[in-house]
C-alpha cells in the first residue's frame, strides 16, 4: 500500500493542476505539464510522462512549473513501481530510482518544501527494503557494500549533472545560485559517508569472530575471509575519507574538485568489493584492464612512429598536439600502476594461501577447497612474473618508451593469462587448446600468413619458434586434461550406476572417446614439434609445409571432437549472449558520456564486439553442417532434428549480421573518436537485435519441458488475473480521481461566478 503522505501529495498535486487545466493551453510548458495531468488520470502512464517531460524541458526559469513537474514525476514513477512490486521487483526498484531522482531534483528547487523531501524519504526508505528482498540470501556485507558502491556512482554522476547545469547557466566562476542543489548532495554524501560506517562495521563484526579463532586450528577458507577483510576495511577507510573530502568540496561549490573526490572514492569502493570476490575473478578483471592499455600503449607507439594519424591522414610534425589525453605517457604509467596493485593483492593471497602447511588429515579438507589451494600455489610463480613485467612497463611509460613498454605488457599478459588458465575447468582448458591450435595453423599455413599483416612480417624461422611455443602450450594443457577427464569420468559413473546398466556403458563410452582425443592429439602436437624444431631455414617450411601442416591439422581434428563432446554449441550460444549482454550495456553507458571520454573505452570495447562477431560465424557453420547430415538420413526424427537446426543456424546467421553491423560502427567510431563526435547509437540498434536473434536459437535448440511449460502457462494465466485485477483497480482509481476533478471544478465554477459579481481580474493559468 502507497504511504499515506505520497496519496496526500498525489491528491494536492492534482486537485491543484485540476482547478488550472480549463484555462491552460497546450502550446505552452504549462499547457503540457496541465495535458500530462489530464493523461495521468486518464491512467496513460507513458503519455503523461512524456509531456511532464517536455514541460520540464521547457520551463526555463518558471520555478513553480520546474516544482511541480518533477515531483508529480516522482509520483509518476511511484505509481508504477507500486505496480510492479509483485510482479517485476527488479523493474519496481528501477522505477523507486527514478521517482527518487525526481522528487530529489522538486526539493532542489524548492528546498523548504516539506512535501517533496517526506516523498523522498518515503521513496529511499521502500527502495531499501525492496532491494533487501531482491538480494535476500546474499551476505549482509557483500549486499550493503554493493548498496553504497551504486549509491556513490548515483551521486557522482548527480555532481556532474550539476557542472554542466552550472556551465549552462554561466555561472562556472561563482555558482551561488545553485547552492541549494550542492547542500543537497553534501547532505547526501554525509548519509553515505554513514553507510560506509555501517558495512564497516559489519566487516569489523565478522573480523572479530574469525581473530577470536585459534589460529592453528582455523580452516583455509576461514584464514582467507579474515585476510579479505582486513584488506577491505583498508580499502573502506580510504573510501571514507574521499567521501568526506567530496562533502567538504560540495560545501565550497567546488564542483571540479567535488566530481574527482567522488570518482576516487567510487574508484575505492570498487577496489573494497574487489577484496571479497573470488580471486580468479579479480584477476579476470585485471586481464580486461591490462589488455585494454596494451592496446592503447599499441596506438601510442603507432601515433609515435606515424604508422597511423588521428586524422587518417599522412603523419605531420604537428600531429604529435593531437594524440588524445588518454594516451599520454603519465596517463598510462599511472593506469599500469593501478593494475599492479590489483595484481600484487591477488598474489599476495596466493602466497597466503600456498603457505599455509598442510593439515594432518588431508581428508578435513574438501577436494575443491584443496584443488584451488593446489592451483593458487601453481598460479604464484606466473603472477610474480607479471608483476615484474609491469612494473618495467610502468617504468617505460613514464619515460614514453612505448616500444618496449608494449614487449613489457605482452610478456605481463601471458603470463597472467598463463596463471588464470590454471583454475580452468576441463571445458575452459579445451576451449584454450582450441584457440591456441587455430594460431597455430595461421602461423603454419602460408596462405593464412600472408594475409594477417602481423604474421606476413615473420620470416620462416621466426613463425616456427612461435609454433613450437604454442604448441608445447597446448601439449601441457593436454597433459593437463588427462586428470580432469578422470575425474569427470569417475563422477559421471557414480552418477550412472543409480541409472543402470546402459547409462553405465554410455558414460564409459563418451570418456573412452575422449580419453582418444585427448591422447590422439597430444600425441600429434608430439610429432608436430619434432618436425618444427628440424627448420632451420625459410625455405624448407614452404618446402615441407604440407607435413606439418598436415600433422597440425590432425591434431586440429581430435580438439574439435574433445569440444563437441564436452562443450555443446548451446552452451556457446549462452556464452555468447551473456558476453554480447555485457557489451550492449557498455556501448549504452559509452554513450551517456562525454565525447571527451569515450575515446579511451571506445578500443577495447570494439575488439570485443569483433571477437563476438567472430565467434557467431563458426557457431553458424557448426549448426548448418549439423543440419545437414540429419537431412542426410532417412529416419524421420533425423530429419525433424535437422529442421531444428537449420532454424537454429538461420537466426546465428541473422545475429551474425547485427553483430557485424555492429562491429563496424565501432570500429569506425574507434578510428573518428580523435577528430570528430561520435554517435553508438546505430550499433546501440544492432546489438539488440543480435541478442534477440541469439536468445532465438537457443530456444530452438532447448524447447521448454513439459514441466516448464507447464509453469509458463500457469504462469500467464497468473498475469491474466493480475490484469484484470489491475484494470479493476484502475477504474476504481479513476472513478474516484474523476469525482475530485468534477468537484474542483464546480468550486471553480463558484469562484468565476463571484470574481464575475465583483468585477474582479482574470484568473491566473495555474
Amino acid at each position: 500500500m502507497r504511504p499515506t503522505s505520497l496519496v496526500i501529495s498525489l491528491v494536492i498535486s492534482l486537485v491543484v493542476a485540476f482547478a488550472a487545466c480549463a484555462s491552460g493551453t497546450r502550446s505552452d510548458a504549462r499547457g503540457l505539464y496541465n495535458h500530462g495531468i489530464d493523461l495521468m488520470a486518464e491512467g496513460d502512464l507513458e503519455g503523461a510522462e512524456e509531456a511532464f517531460v517536455e514541460a520540464r524541458s521547457s520551463a526555463g526559469a518558471d520555478q513553480p512549473l520546474r516544482y511541480s513537474t518533477a515531483f508529480n514525476l516522482g509520483m509518476l514513477h511511484t505509481r508504477r513501481a507500486d505496480d510492479l512490486e509483485l510482479s517485476e521487483p527488479q523493474k519496481a526498484l528501477a522505477e523507486l530510482q527514478n521517482a527518487r531522482n525526481w522528487f530529489q531534483d522538486a526539493a532542489r528547487v524548492r528546498s523548504d518544501d516539506l512535501d517533496a523531501r517526506a516523498n523522498l524519504q518515503i521513496v529511499a526508505r521502500k527502495s531499501q527494503v525492496l532491494a533487501d528482498q531482491l538480494k535476500e540470501g546474499e551476505k549482509g556485507l557483500e549486499a550493503s557494500l554493493d548498496r553504497v558502491i551504486e549509491d556513490e556512482r548515483a551521486l557522482r554522476d548527480d555532481i556532474r549533472g550539476l557542472m554542466e547545469a552550472v556551465q549552462t547557466a554561466g555561472e562556472s566562476a561563482d555558482p551561488i545560485g545553485f547552492r541549494d542543489q550542492f547542500s543537497a548532495l553534501a547532505t547526501s554524501e554525509r548519509e553515505l559517508m554513514a553507510d560506509a560506517g555501517v558495512v564497516s562495521d559489519l566487516a569489523a563484526d565478522e573480523l572479530a569472530g574469525l581473530d577470536g579463532q585459534d589460529p592453528e586450528q582455523m580452516e583455509q577458507q576461514d584464514k582467507l575471509r579474515q585476510m579479505q577483510l582486513r584488506s577491505l576495511d583498508a580499502y573502506l577507510q580510504s573510501a571514507r575519507i574521499a567521501i568526506d573530502d567530496t562533502r567538504r568540496e560540495l560545501r565550497k561549490l567546488d564542483g571540479k574538485r567535488s566530481h574527482l573526490r567522488a570518482t576516487a572514492a567510487l574508484a575505492l569502493l570498487k577496489r573494497a568489493r574487489e577484496q571479497l570476490l573470488d580471486p580468479v575473478a579479480a584477476l579476470k578483471g585485471v586481464a580486461q584492464d591490462q589488455s585494454a592499455l596494451l592496446s592503447h600503449t599499441e596506438a601510442r607507439l603507432a601515433l609515435s612512429t606515424r604508422k597511423l594519424t588521428v586524422s587518417g591522414e599522412d603523419a605531420q610534425p604537428e600531429a604529435q598536439g593531437q594524440i588524445p589525453a588518454w594516451l599520454e605517457p603519465e596517463h598510462l604509467s599511472e593506469r599500469e600502476g593501478d593494475v599492479i596493485e590489483r595484481t600484487t593483492e591477488v598474489l599476495m593471497r596466493f602466497q597466503a594461501a600456498s603457505s599455509v602447511p598442510p593439515p594432518a588429515d588431508p581428508s578435513s579438507v574438501d577436494p575443491e577447497t584443496a584443488r584451488m589451494l593446489e592451483m593458487a600455489g601453481l598460479a604464484v610463480p606466473f603472477l610474480e612474473s607479471t608483476v615484474a613485467a609491469m612494473e618495467k612497463a610502468r617504468d617505460s611509460l613514464a619515460g614514453d618508451a612505448m616500444d618496449l613498454a608494449l614487449e613489457q605488457e605482452i610478456e605481463a599478459m601471458r603470463n597472467l593469462l598463463r596463471a588464470i588458465e590454471h583454475f580452468s575447468d576441463l571445458k575452459n582448458l579445451i576451449e584454450l587448446t582450441y584457440g591456441e591450435q587455430q594460431g597455430v595453423l595461421a602461423l603454419l599455413d602460408p596462405e593464412q600468413a600472408a594475409a594477417d599483416p602481423k604474421l606476413a612480417e615473420l620470416d620462416t624461422e621466426k613463425r616456427a619458434d612461435k609454433a613450437i611455443q604454442a604448441v608445447r602450450r597446448n601439449i601441457d594443457r593436454l597433459q593437463r586434461m588427462e586428470a580432469l577427464i578422470a575425474e569427470q569420468r569417475t563422477q559421471a559413473t557414480q552418477q550412472a550406476e543409480q541409472e543402470g546398466e546402459e547409462a553405465q556403458g554410455q558414460a564409459g563410452q563418451t570418456f573412452d572417446a575422449a580419453e582418444t582425443y585427448r591422447s590422439g592429439a597430444e600425441s600429434a602436437l608430439g610429432e608436430l614439434v619434432a618436425a618444427l624444431e628440424s627448420i632451420s631455414e625459410g625455405t624448407q617450411m614452404a618446402e615441407d609445409a604440407e607435413a606439418p601442416l598436415a600433422t597440425a591439422g590432425r591434431a586440429q581434428n581430435d580438439i574439435e571432437e574433445l569440444r563437441r563432446i564436452f562443450y555443446t554449441i548451446v552452451e556457446h550460444l549462452k556464452e555468447l549472449h551473456r558476453d554480447q549482454s555485457q557489451t550492449y550495456d557498455a556501448t549504452g553507458e559509452l554513450q551517456a558520456r562525454d565525447d571527451a571520454d569515450r575515446g579511451a573505452f571506445l578500443p577495447p570495447l570494439a575488439e570485443s564486439q569483433a571477437k563476438h562477431a567472430a565467434l557467431a560465424e563458426p557457431l553458424a557453420s557448426a549448426l548448418e553442417k549439423q543440419a545437414d547430415a540429419a537431412s542426410a538420413s532417412e529416419d524421420p526424427q533425423a530429419a525433424q532434428e535437422g529442421e531444428r537446426f537449420a532454424a537454429a543456424a538461420e537466426e546465428v546467421r541473422a545475429a551474425l549480421e547485427a553483430l557485424r553491423a555492429a562491429s563496424r560502427v565501432l570500429a569506425q567510431a574507434q578510428e573518428n573518436a580523435t577528430t570528430m563526435s561520435v554517435d553508438l547509437s546505430p550499433a546501440l540498434e544492432e546489438q539488440p537485435l543480435g541478442l534477440e536473434h541469439i536468445q532465438a536459437a537457443i530456444e530452438i535448440l532447448e524447447p521448454p519441458q513439459d514441466g516448464e511449460q507447464e509453469d509458463q502457462e500457469q504462469e500467464q494465466e497468473q498475469q491474466d488475473q493480475e490484469q484484470q485485477e489491475e484494470e479493476i483497480s484502475k477504474q476504481q482509481a479513476e472513478k474516484r480521481l474523476q469525482e475530485i476533478r468534477d468537484r474542483e471544478a464546480e468550486r471553480q465554477r463558484e469562484r468565476e461566478e463571484a470574481q464575475a459579481a465583483q468585477g474582479s481580474g482574470v484568473d491566473k493559468d495555474w
